[in-house]
């Protein structure tokens, strides 16, 4: 793989040159053909480099960056072209991107902020009323894509392709994961995992010129990365979702509407369309030849009830933050045999990604024994940025790799291998729990709550419904009331970690 195919923003470019007039994102007002997206993003990129040039510098290019030095910049954006733009502009800058749901408390949009050192934020006034609100940011400065001076096309000679920051090592994004201190822990991510994911996951989903791929998740959440950069190294179109579009019928018919061919939704969604396809059977749309799934455990039972009412075959994916959003992936055609256990294995690892099921002293457990799984290769992320002891404890050394310096991620799940070399996820080793996709740290939330005032002591404790969904209850001792508690959990938290329920005792059993 050449240098150029180890960066998602190179992959995007030979397709905006080989195929310029070709659709790059749709459902989002005007379509966007590939030779505008291009331009848009190194007009931003262009103007994040002023942005972030250091003082003295004169008019020349940034000062090359070393791994552990790279600017990250917040992207704050709704779904849409604009958070296209921002993610290509960052990487042709040579920044990281840190993306952030707008749709988080100000006080903890800040706490990222903080958190991974961002410069500066790109966001948009026409889209977010408070974009350039000190509450949220702070006092870093805002790029704002709705000022048309970040849309002029660069002058001759100044475009970001003069001087590139290239190398298959340098930091692509960051991206939080709830941790057990309290405190949100970021993740760095480096060109070439992000590089072999697009490019692995095109491959496995068959991804081409004709897709049409739905941008469904959250802007915060890293499978953003997987609907867009693999569809475009493809040559596809990213599809917009708006933003009134939620219940699975109405998405049925933005999906027909918008002739969507692939889609990737969080598990627990499709569990809930699945049993509405149940109760109200009805056609789904015919332009959709592949539905991918992941984020949470997948239910067998739910994927009888797809097939009984779609022919359309079903991928489960499974990946954490720390090995680059999906490292494993098992495919369920129409008419193959329903898996014999009550959840859908996760499969085997991309191109680019090993797996290992290992025992106490790393040695590979045999098909059929339980162990911890362990993904290496393209997929491991650097690390956690200022966390050397933690970074250490779940990267570790890879005894079966020949390259110097391979490492594992020990993910705390626990799995076993059927006798096909597939993979049976397990449940977690751990306290952490999946909310509609999200990993969460209970500790997370119980340290929110043990510093208001009038706790004495709590424990948030996940609950499962016979539905399968999972929420939080918080147990609380103490003189607090629960209307403030569940007020200062929402001004810190992002929503799926906020107790649905708070119960006071006398004390912790």
């Amino acid at each position: 793989m050449s240098e150029a195919q180890r960066m998602v923003h190179r992959l995007f470019e030979a397709r905006a040159a080989a195929s310029p007039d070709a659709p790059a994102v749709l459902g989002d007002g005007m379509p966007v053909n590939y030779a505008e997206l291009d331009a848009r993003a190194d007009a931003v990129a262009r103007s994040l480099r002023s942005m972030l040039r250091e003082p003295g510098r004169g008019d020349g290019p940034p000062a090359p960056h070393t791994p552990g030095d790279e600017p990250v910049i917040a992207v704050r954006l709704p779904r849409g072209a604009g958070l296209v733009t921002a993610l290509l502009a960052a990487a042709k800058s040579g920044a990281a991107y840190l993306p952030l749901d707008p749709g988080l408390p100000p006080e903890r949009t800040r706490a990222l902020l903080e958190s991974a050192g961002a410069r500066l934020v790109i966001s948009d006034r026409r889209r977010l009323p408070d974009a350039g609100s000190t509450d949220v940011l702070g006092t870093l400065p805002l790029l704002d894509l709705s000022d048309d001076a970040h849309a002029t096309p660069p002058a001759a000679g100044d475009g970001p392709a003069a001087h590139h920051d290239d190398y298959p090592g340098r930091l692509a994004y960051l991206i939080h994961t709830s941790g057990s201190t309290g405190r949100p822990k970021p993740v760095a991510v480096e060109h070439r995992s992000l590089a072999n994911h697009a490019q692995a996951v095109r491959a496995c989903f068959g991804l081409t010129e004709t897709d049409r791929v739905l941008q469904f998740t959250n802007p915060g959440f890293d499978v953003l990365g997987e609907e867009v950069f693999p569809t475009l190294a493809a040559g596809g179109a990213v599809v917009v979702l708006d933003d009134t579009t939620v219940a699975p019928d109405a998405l049925a018919e933005f999906i027909r509407d918008h002739r969507v061919t692939v889609a990737n939704l969080p598990t627990p969604y499709w569990a809930q369309w699945c049993t509405e396809l149940d109760r109200a059977p009805r056609d789904l749309p015919p332009t959709l030849r592949l539905l991918v799934i992941g984020s949470d455990t997948a239910r067998t039972h739910h994927l009888a009830a797809w097939r009984r009412h779609s022919a359309v075959p079903v991928i489960n994916a499974y990946g954490l933050t720390e090995t680059t959003i999906t490292a494993t992936t098992a495919f369920y055609p129409p008419d193959a045999p329903l898996p014999d256990c009550s959840t859908l294995p996760i499969g085997t690892p991309l191109d680019g990604v090993d797996a290992h099921v290992l025992g106490p002293a790393m040695e590979p457990c045999p098909p059929g024994t339980t162990g911890e799984l362990f993904i290496g290769g393209q997929a491991v992320a650097r690390g956690y940025p200022g966390r050397p002891g933690l970074t250490a404890q779940r990267f570790v050394p890879d005894p079966f790799a020949a390259r110097p310096g391979a490492r594992l991620y020990r993910t705390g799940d626990l799995a076993r291998r059927t006798q096909d070399g597939s993979i049976e996820f397990l449940g977690r080793d751990d306290h952490q729990v999946k909310i509609r996709g999200h990993r969460v740290e209970p500790a997370e939330t119980e340290a929110v709550l043990a510093g208001e005032p009038g706790v004495r002591e709590c424990a948030v404790v996940p609950h499962r419904s016979p539905s399968g969904d999972v929420r939080l209850i918080a147990y609380v001792v103490g003189e607090a009331d629960p209307r403030r508690l569940r007020e200062a959990a929402a001004r810190t938290l992002p929503d799926y970690a906020v107790p649905a329920a708070y119960v006071t005792l006398p004390a912790l059993p």
